[in-house]
């Protein structure tokens, strides 16, 4: 219970309890509504394995990481309810999971785990918060990036880990950014400044562009690697937008409008994608109770 307040004659106390919960929905084209989505699970950061076939979700307001076939069965927790993660994603050849999590009084740091669950492998060790990891097309390599810069934190940047040697290095150029997202054909790197303008970065040509100078928030590539989706509220209103990466167009998607979204960790209210590159997003569908309690001072 939070924000007590005594009544007038100050014989009790009135004081509200809430709890927090989500509702995932899915936007319909079709209706041009949101809709339930996986039963309407509490969960954000939904990512799918490249064969469809299972899904990693993030529960809210746990903050712990599942895993499930996409017919909703064989659901498995793979992280410790003391740990809260805040992003996922599949690897290239579904049997792991890469994550940044974090445990109480510590750093964000990036672990791998095996889509069956057991030892969570802890794979970078700084003293920033490492998070948002992304997988290389052959499963070899990851690339992160760490928290925008805030007092005593390190400036943010996308790093290239190799599971393999190790070795750490910075990408060219990307001091000030981090989001980084690979894409499907693994040509580009989708990323965010830290005032959240959409970059490209062209892999073969070591180059980096703007995709759009929008406040974007969670870039996420299209199934077949032609669009950047991405949620804003630049037009005065929430909105799902794409831009093509060809010629860099940008496209309104579908307004958030009518969504109450929820709020958690992060920046903004989180959206996604789903297999059919619909827009995700999480209802707010939290409840508040007041009460009175009965209060008789000594």
């Amino acid at each position: 219970m939070g924000s007590p307040v005594p009544s007038r004659d100050g014989r009790k106390l009135f004081a509200i309890q809430g709890a927090s919960l989500g509702e995932l929905v899915r936007y319909d084209a079709k209706s041009q509504q949101f809709l339930p989505y996986f039963s309407g699970i509490s969960a954000i950061k939904l990512e799918f394995s490249k064969d469809g076939q299972w899904v990693a979700y993030i529960s809210y307001p746990g903050g712990t990481l599942w895993r499930s076939k996409m017919d909703e069965t064989e659901r498995l927790q793979l992280t410790p309810p003391t740990m809260s993660v805040a992003w996922a994603q599949w690897s290239p050849d579904g049997k792991q999971i890469a994550f940044g999590g974090v445990m109480p009084g510590k750093p964000y740091h990036v672990y791998i785990v095996s889509a069956d669950g057991g030892t969570l492998e802890e794979v970078t060790h700084g003293e920033r918060n490492e998070v948002l990891p992304s997988w290389s097309l052959d499963g070899s390599s990851l690339f992160f990036g760490n928290m925008p810069p805030d007092t005593g934190v390190p400036p943010s940047a996308i790093y290239h880990l190799n599971l393999k040697s190790h070795q750490l290095t910075t990408v060219s150029g990307s001091e000030g950014m981090w989001f980084p997202r690979v894409s499907p054909d693994n040509d580009y790197i989708a990323a965010l400044t830290n005032i959240n303008h959409l970059m490209l970065f062209d892999v073969k040509a070591q180059k980096w562009t703007e995709l759009t100078h929008t406040a974007a928030y969670y870039p996420a590539w299209s199934h077949d690697g032609k669009y950047v989706y991405f949620s804003s509220a630049a037009e005065g209103e929430p909105v799902f937008y794409r831009v093509q990466i060809k010629d860099h167009r940008l496209e309104r998607v579908a307004s958030l409008k009518e969504v109450k979204r929820a709020t958690h960790g992060g920046p903004g209210s989180w959206t996604g994608l789903a297999l059919d590159d619909s827009p995700l997003a999480l209802r707010d569908i939290s409840t508040f109770e007041i009460y009175a309690l009965d209060w008789q001072l000594p």
